[in-house]
C-alpha cells in the first residue's frame, strides 16, 4: 500500500511526499531493495549528493550486481563533480569523476547495450576539460579503455587528458549506433570533438597539428548537421551549430548568424543563445545590437554570468565605472576565466594609473571594495586554467607585489620568462623589472643585479631608479649616487627635481654638506619636489640649524597643496618641542585639528605634543578616545598611550583594575606582532591579571579549610592550569625585567 502511494506521489512529481513514503516502506519492510533504490534516486534529484550515494550503497549491499544502481552511483558521483568544478575544488572533482567512471564501468560490463550508461561515461569523462593542469592523474579500468570486458574491472590504467577525450568519443559513437535516429547522441559527438579542439590549440605547434584541429572542427560540424537533420526543433543543435560556423578555421558569419537566429526563432526563452548571438555582433562590431542581444539574456536569466561579460566589454570603451561593476557581479556569479582575466586587468588599469588615485572610482572600487586581493584571487585561478597567456602571469606578479606576497609573486614572474624569454617584448620586460625589484627586496643582491644587466637601463629613468635602489639597500651608496647623477642626461626637466632629491638622499649617507647642495638644486628647478625641502627641514632639525630650518619654513608656508600639510605640521611641531616652546606647538596643532577634525593622524599629533610637554592627564584622555574610535593609529601612538597609562599607573601604585590597559596592549600585540618590548609588557600585565584571577577563584570557590589545605597541596584541580601559568609568567618576567625594564 505505501509502496503504490510512493509511486504514485513519485510519478505526480511531489518528491518530498514520495521520499516519505518511501521511508514508511522501509521502516514497514527493511529488506525493501525497491525502497531504497527510489530514496536515492529522489535524493540525487534533490541535490541531496551524499545522501544518495549512502543509499545507493545500501542497495548494492543488498542486490551487488544491480545494474540500474551502478548507473545510478556513477550519475551520482557525475554531479557531484560537477559541483566542485563550480566551487574550484579541482582535485576533489577528479576523485569523483574516477568513482563514476568506475562504477558506470561495473555496470556497462553487465549490460554492454544501455545507451544511458554510454553516455554519463562520455559526460564524465569529457569533464577532464576543466582541469586547469595539463595531464589530470585518473586510473581508469583497464577494460573500459581497451573495450576488452574480459580484463577484471580492478585492474586499472593511468590516462592523459586526450585518452580520456578519446574514450568520451569511443563512448557518444557507441551510442549513436545504438540509436541512429537519436539526434541528441551526434550533438554529444559533435561536443567532445570541439573539447578535443580546444584542448589541443592550446598547445599547437606544428603544421600538422593545426591540420588535426582543422579535421576536429569539421567532423564536429557534420555531426551537428546530422543532429540538426535528425531533429530540426532542437534549438540547442542549431545554436551550437551557428558557433562552429563563427569559428575561424569555418569562418561563415552569415550561416552563423542564419543559426543564432533561427535557434532563437525556435525558443526565444534560451538566454545562452542570445548571448551567443551578442558575442557574435560584437566580433563584426556592432555594439549597439550586442548590447541589445545581451540585455535581454540578462533579462531572461540574470545568473548567466556569460551576457554580464559581454556588456563589460562593451562598457570597457565607453564607462570605466560601469565596466568594473559589470566585471566584479560577473565573477561573484561563478567560475568564468574571462571575468577573472577582465576583472583582475581593469583592477590594474585603474591601480597602476596615477591620476585616479585621488579619484572617486579608485576609492569607491579598488579601495572600499577591496578589489586588489579578489582580483589576485582571479587571476590565480585563470592562470591555473590558461597556462599560455602571458599578460594574466605578469598581472599577477604585479598584484601579487602589491599585496607584499614577493615569494610568490616571484613565481608569476619567472612563469612570463619560460613562456616568452625576449626583452624586447614589453611585458617580459617589465616582468624582468619587477623580479629584479624582488630579488633585491628579498636580499638576494647577485640574482637580482644579474636580471638589471639583463635590462638596458641607459635610457630608462624608471630603469635607473631601480638600479639605483638596489645599490642602496646593498649600502653602497656611492655607487647609487652615481647612478642617480646618470639619470639627469636621460631624464626631462619635469623628473630633474626628483632626481636631484634621490640623489641627495643617497649622498647624505656619506656628505651632508653635498647632500644639501642637491637638495637646493632640487628646490630650484622648474618643478620643484617637495620633498627636498622635508629633507632641508629634517637635516636643519637634526644639526639645530635654525637659519636652515626658517629659510625651509618660508618656503613651505608659500605651498598650497593640501597633501601636505600634515607634513608641515608635523615638522612644525617637532621643531618647536625641540625649542622647548610647547605651548607653541600644541596651539598650532589644536589650530589643525579644528581645521580637520575628521583627521585620526592630528589627534595622534596633538596626543603627542601633550605628552612632550607633560601634560599627561590630557594626553591620556584624547588618547583613549583615539583607541577606542579608530583604527588608523600608528605604533608610535600606542607606544605613547601605554607609557601615560603605566606612568599613572606606576605614579599611583596601583594596578590596573578595569583592564584597560591590558586590553590595548593586547590590540597593539595583534597590530604589531614582532615588537619586543609590546610583547614583554603584555605578560608582564597578563601576570598580574592572572595572579588576581587566581585569587578572587580561590577566595570565591573554596572555604577557609581548603584554603589553608590549598598552601600545603597544589593538586587542586579548578586551580592547577593557572597556578602553573603563574609561575611560568613569574619566571619570565624575571628574566626580561632587566632586558626590557619598565618606564
Amino acid at each position: 500500500m505505501w509502496e503504490c502511494l510512493a509511486d504514485a506521489y513519485l510519478n505526480r512529481g511531489s518528491l518530498t511526499a514520495a521520499l516519505k513514503s518511501f521511508n514508511k516502506v522501509i521502516e514497514l519492510n527493511p529488506e525493501s531493495s525497491y525502497a531504497y533504490y527510489q530514496i536515492a534516486r529522489i535524493k540525487q534529484t534533490l541535490n541531496l549528493y551524499e545522501q544518495a550515494r549512502i543509499d545507493y550503497f545500501a542497495v548494492l549491499n543488498k542486490i551487488p550486481n544491480d545494474v540500474p544502481t551502478f548507473k545510478g552511483l556513477g550519475e551520482t558521483y557525475f554531479l557531484m563533480a560537477k559541483e566542485n568544478v563550480k566551487n574550484s575544488t579541482d582535485n576533489r572533482y577528479l576523485e569523483y569523476i574516477e568513482m563514476s567512471i568506475k562504477y558506470l564501468t561495473k555496470a556497462i560490463c553487465i549490460r554492454k547495450d544501455l545507451c544511458c550508461v554510454w553516455k554519463i561515461l562520455g559526460d564524465c569523462c569529457n569533464m577532464v576539460r576543466f582541469y586547469p593542469k595539463s595531464d589530470p592523474i585518473i586510473p581508469i579500468p583497464t577494460c573500459i579503455l581497451k573495450k576488452k570486458f574480459s580484463i577484471p574491472d580492478t585492474e586499472t590504467t593511468i590516462v592523459t587528458n586526450q585518452e580520456l577525450f578519446k574514450l568520451a568519443e569511443e563512448s557518444y559513437m557507441i551510442c549513436c549506433k545504438l540509436r541512429p535516429d537519436c539526434g541528441s547522441y551526434y550533438y554529444d559527438l559533435s561536443l567532445s570533438y570541439l573539447f578535443q579542439y580546444r584542448s589541443l590549440s592550446m598547445n599547437i605547434q606544428s603544421m600538422s597539428e593545426k591540420a588535426n584541429l582543422t579535421l576536429l572542427i569539421n567532423k564536429s560540424k557534420e555531426c551537428l548537421i546530422t543532429a540538426v537533420n535528425l531533429d530540426p526543433s532542437s534549438h540547442l543543435f542549431w545554436n551550437n551549430l551557428g558557433i562552429l560556423y563563427a569559428f575561424t578555421e569555418i569562418n561563415k558569419p552569415h550561416l552563423a548568424q542564419h543559426c543564432f537566429l533561427k535557434s532563437i526563432k525556435i525558443d526565444e526563452s534560451d538566454a545562452v543563445t542570445w548571448t551567443n548571438l551578442g558575442v557574435f555582433y560584437l566580433l563584426v562590431d556592432e555594439n549597439k545590437k550586442a548590447h541589445e542581444c545581451f540585455k535581454k539574456s540578462q533579462a531572461l536569466d540574470p545568473e548567466y554570468g556569460v551576457a554580464w561579460i559581454g556588456q563589460a566589454f562593451i562598457a570597457e570603451t565607453v564607462n570605466m565605472e560601469e565596466c568594473i561593476d559589470l566585471y566584479r557581479h560577473a565573477v561573484e556569479l561563478g567560475l568564468h576565466t574571462e571575468a577573472f582575466y577582465g576583472y583582475a586587468r581593469i583592477v590594474c588599469k585603474i591601480s597602476n594609473d596615477p591620476a585616479l588615485k585621488n579619484d572617486t572610482i579608485y576609492k569607491d572600487y579598488i579601495q572600499f571594495l577591496n578589489a586588489i586581493p579578489l582580483s589576485s584571487d582571479c587571476l590565480i585561478k585563470y592562470c591555473d586554467r590558461v597556462v599560455n597567456n602571458v599578460d594574466a602571469f605578469y598581472l599577477s606578479g604585479v598584484l601579487l607585489e602589491k599585496l607584499h606576497l614577493p615569494l610568490t609573486a616571484m613565481k608569476y614572474y619567472e612563469k612570463v620568462f619560460e613562456l616568452i624569454d625576449d626583452d624586447e617584448n614589453e611585458v617580459c620586460l617589465q616582468s624582468r623589472r619587477g623580479y629584479a625589484r624582488l630579488l633585491s627586496s628579498q636580499k638576494q643582491y647577485e640574482a637580482a643585479f644579474n636580471q638589471y644587466k639583463q635590462i638596458d637601463v641607459k635610457n630608462s629613468v624608471e630603469d635607473i631608479f631601480s638600479l639605483a635602489k638596489f645599490f642602496y639597500n646593498m649600502g653602497k651608496f656611492q655607487k647609487c649616487a652615481q647612478i642617480f647623477e646618470s639619470a639627469l642626461n636621460v631624464c626631462t626637466e619635469n623628473e630633474k627635481s626628483i632626481v636631484y632629491t634621490a640623489m641627495g638622499m643617497a649622498i647624505s649617507k656619506y656628505n651632508i654638506q653635498e647632500a644639501i647642495s642637491c637638495f637646493f638644486k632640487s628646490f630650484q628647478c622648474k618643478v620643484k619636489c617637495i620633498q627636498s625641502l622635508f629633507a632641508l627641514c629634517s637635516i636643519g632639525l637634526l644639526k639645530s640649524d635654525k637659519a636652515l630650518i626658517s629659510a625651509v619654513f618660508k618656503e613651505l608656508d608659500t605651498i598650497s597643496d593640501l597633501k601636505y600639510r600634515f607634513d608641515i605640521l608635523k615638522l612644525k611641531s617637532v621643531y618647536y618641542c625641540l625649542e622647548k616652546d610647547f605651548d607653541k606647538a600644541i596651539r598650532w596643532v589644536s589650530k589643525y585639528v579644528h581645521e580637520y577634525p575628521a583627521e585620526t593622524r592630528g589627534w595622534i599629533e596633538l596626543c603627542l605634543c601633550l605628552k612632550r610637554s607633560k601634560n599627561y592627564d590630557l594626553a591620556l584622555l584624547i588618547g583613549k578616545i583615539i583607541f577606542a574610535t579608530s583604527s588608523q593609529a600608528n605604533l608610535a601612538f600606542y607606544e605613547c598611550v601605554q607609557y601615560l597609562l603605566l606612568q599613572k599607573l606606576i605614579q599611583n601604585r596601583c594596578k590596573d583594575p578595569s583592564g584597560y590597559l591590558l586590553k590595548m596592549f593586547q590590540k597593539t600585540l595583534h597590530m604589531f606582532p614582532d615588537n619586543m618590548t609590546i610583547v614583554i609588557h603584555f605578560i608582564w600585565l597578563s601576570y598580574d591579571s592572572l595572579l588576581d584571577k587566581a585569587k578572587a577563584k580561590i577566595n570565591t570557590k573554596l572555604g577557609r579549610k581548603q584554603r589553608e589545605n590549598f598552601e600545603t597541596d597544589i593538586e587542586i584541580n579548578d586551580i592547577d592550569g593557572l597556578v602553573i601559568q603563574m609561575a611560568y609568567l613569574r619566571q619570565l618576567s624575571k628574566i626580561q625585567k632587566d632586558m626590557f625594564p619598565l618606564p
